[in-house]
């Protein structure tokens, strides 16, 4: 799976990429880290007007990072930019088949070249 067109995807989108790691040390905050590896995922989110951010574990395999990133990517192009009212409602129901059908299309597209 080739995780660079999401990072390009998400460059020419203008949606800021980091790990919590690397956050947590931007904000010099010890409990964010514990938040972040707890999740295990990645969190998209709009501080301030139009900002968007992915924010993931750098311990994630390239498959968890991959789909995580395309999950990420889908509530961005599904505009599911509202906070959710549980773990598991619509949008994220929507995201992870958007992000499973991303990841289907570069395993296949990987087996073809």
């Amino acid at each position: 799976m080739n995780i660079s067109l999401l990072e390009k995807f998400c460059d020419n989108n203008d949606i800021a990429v980091t790990t919590f790691q690397k956050a947590a040390e931007m904000l010099n905050d010890p409990d964010f880290i514990t938040m972040g590896l707890a999740y295990k995922g990645v969190a998209i989110y709009t501080p301030k007007g139009n900002h968007k951010s992915i924010v993931y574990d750098e311990s994630m395999s390239e498959e968890e990072k991959y789909f995580t990133f395309a999950h990420e990517i889908a509530h961005h192009a599904l505009e599911h930019m509202t906070g959710r009212t549980n773990k598991r409602d619509a949008a994220e129901i929507e995201a992870d088949v958007f992000a499973s059908i991303l990841m289907a299309l570069s395993v296949f597209m990987e087996m073809t070249v």
